[in-house]
């Protein structure tokens, strides 16, 4: 995630300052973690917990599985010289996966707020309402899903004309 920063520079030689911009990296929040147990807690709140933590475990994997498409696989794809690819198949074969990332990395960022608090409020189901609630997000979904079947067949395809690609995703 970058943004940019303003930097402002001394002319020398002259009374002005000269503005620009560079980008700065920022680090992406850590991945949420379910805090320790407190003490005493009755069978039903520790099922409880068991739930929380399966969630935030498979929130992870799932974000790490997007990332590694995305990082891994996409952007060297994109930048390949020669290209591998066509940047229309590219788009076909990784259709709405970095807006599906982008969406789970907020999420992300909710649950680990919810789940520090979660022994004292247990309360999870706002957040998916939120976050998953939203027409842009189904929406985005849906192309996913409909552009699927066309995706895994042009893998399937272009792994088998070009050996490039075959290698590429060894």
């Amino acid at each position: 995630m970058s943004r940019l920063v303003e930097i402002e520079e001394e002319n020398y030689g002259s009374n002005s300052t000269m503005m620009h911009f560079q980008p700065l990296q920022l680090r992406p929040p850590p991945p949420p973690t379910l805090p320790p147990p407190p003490p005493n807690l009755t069978p039903q709140q520790l099922k409880r917990r068991h739930v929380i933590a399966a969630i935030v475990h498979s929130e992870n994997s799932y974000v790490a599985t997007l990332q590694r498409l995305v990082n891994g696989y996409k952007k060297p794809l994109e930048e390949s010289s020669p290209p591998i690819l066509s940047q229309a198949k590219i788009a076909t074969l990784f259709h709405r996966l970095p807006e599906i990332l982008q969406h789970h990395t907020l999420f992300r960022v909710a649950l680990a707020s919810c789940v520090t608090s979660w022994d004292r409020d247990e309360k999870l189901g706002d957040v998916f309402v939120g976050s998953f609630s939203k027409a842009v997000v189904l929406d985005i979904y849906s192309e996913f899903i409909n552009n699927f079947s066309v995706a895994m067949d042009l893998a399937k395809q272009e792994s088998k004309r070009k050996t490039a690609l075959a290698d590429f995703f060894k």
